[in-house]
């Protein structure tokens, strides 16, 4: 899941913007991120897509998705970026360990009041009796992902490359050992994606890494498929 997103992000720049259980679809064995009708592409220059009205689904849905910012009277707009998706994955994964998503007991407005506010403290219990589920102890591993990717602040969120390096996913990176032979075809396929990011100012020193690696998992997919 976690590699789809960021295929979607590094690939694409795109914001999903409504990542939830349900756009997850298992397919031929493989796992498909669906469901595009909100997605947008960030605009070349900026790190968030704007929207004048709130848009998604309020149990994944991030506090500065919900949060509207006044850019000119009287207009206000709602931003959202990859960041935004990371929380999302984060409030998937939460639903995985502790059976439901960390703001379900809410219900309304009160669940979009609770998601905004700074001071609201998400229960990371490691020790949970639940009705449908018995969760004797939870990894302090994955209680430490939960927490990096439902940080309040989008700033201080984690980076999907930041998690890729955890003690729980990095066996994940092994994957990054993988060598896939290379067609005259692929190699300029390759370049002339990295030339277009280049020219379009989406490729940067910051973000080089992570258009690579999405570039080869690409291709490491395209030759599976072809197997």
């Amino acid at each position: 899941m976690l590699q789809a997103v960021h295929f979607t992000h590094e690939e694409g720049n795109i914001v999903h913007t409504d990542l939830k259980p349900a756009n997850f679809l298992m397919a031929n064995g493989r796992l498909k991120l669906i469901d595009f009708g909100i997605a947008q592409k960030i605009p070349v220059g900026t790190i968030h897509i704007k929207r004048d009205a709130m848009i998604g689904t309020p149990n994944y849905m991030a506090p500065e998705t919900v949060r509207a910012v006044k850019e000119g009277a009287p207009s206000r707009v709602y931003k959202a970026g990859k960041a935004s998706d990371i929380w999302a994955m984060g409030c998937i994964l939460y639903q995985m360990v502790y059976s439901r998503p960390p703001f379900e007991a809410f219900h309304g407005d009160d669940k979009l009041r609770e998601i905004l506010d700074p001071n609201h403290k998400i229960d990371f219990s490691s020790d949970e009796e639940d009705d449908e589920t018995e969760l004797e102890s939870v990894d302090e591993d994955l209680i430490d992902v939960l927490r990096l990717t439902l940080t309040y602040s989008a700033l201080d969120r984690v980076t999907i490359p930041q998690l890729l390096q955890h003690p729980l996913l990095r066996p994940l990176e092994q994957q990054h050992k993988l060598t896939v032979p290379m067609s005259r075809t692929m190699l300029r396929d390759v370049l002339r994606k990295m030339y277009a990011f280049a020219r379009s100012g989406e490729l940067n020193e910051e973000n080089l890494d992570a258009r690579t690696d999405a570039l080869f998992d690409n291709m490491v997919l395209r030759r599976q498929q072809m197997e």
